[in-house]
């Protein structure tokens, strides 16, 4: 059996650290954009 597959992605984003955190630390958006199901918490 081999190991697990790993990726990396790199972009180069020209946008301001705060401006792109905005966007990302919201990650519930993040995942309804990406097709994720909604994290539930019991």
């Amino acid at each position: 059996m081999s190991g697990p597959l790993v990726f990396c992605w790199e972009f180069d984003i020209r946008v301001p650290r705060g401006v792109l955190w905005r966007f990302v630390a919201d990650t519930e958006r993040v995942n309804r954009l990406a097709g994720l199901f909604p994290v539930t918490y019991t």
